[in-house]
């Protein structure tokens, strides 16, 4: 249902469901919250995805790779790159095989370090990717490329 609002931006709608789940006292799986956190990131709302965030890690919440690179995707676009690092590497270590964040969330990130001068930091999330798996060791080779350049 949740989702079947978020294709017509019902932010309003699935909210008022989500209200509606939670006061049932189910145990927190943070897929349910997952629709409004990343709605609220793309659409400028960071706040609020950050205090329903919050909200589920007091009730014992255990937030998902994809809770994660949706809080990276919202702090990238309210230029605050380094939480959404932090936001990054949370969703790395917890990250199934085969799983690939944003393209622009990586690039972003690589850039980042690349404007700060910081290769130390770069070497170390690109190992970050390859041991986890995300990418193929081919593509950390690419990146590596990329920020030596």
């Amino acid at each position: 249902m949740m989702n079947s609002l978020m294709k017509f931006d019902d932010i309003e709608g699935v909210e008022q469901i989500f209200e509606e789940w939670e006061s049932r006292g189910l145990s927190y799986d943070f897929r349910i919250p997952n629709f409004l956190i990343g709605s609220y990131c793309r659409n400028g709302l960071l706040r609020k995805a950050e205090v329903l965030f919050d909200r589920g890690l007091s009730k014992g919440g255990v937030p998902t790779v994809i809770t994660w690179c949706h809080l990276a995707s919202g702090y990238i676009h309210e230029d605050q790159v380094s939480k959404a690092i932090e936001a990054l590497n949370n969703a790395m270590s917890i990250c199934p095989p085969k799983f690939i964040p944003s393209k622009e969330t990586l690039r972003t990130c690589v850039e980042y370090w690349e404007n700060q001068g910081n290769v130390e930091k770069a070497a170390e999330f690109v190992r970050s990717l390859e041991v986890e798996g995300v990418f193929s060791s081919v593509f950390c080779e690419k990146l590596w490329c990329f920020i030596n350049k």
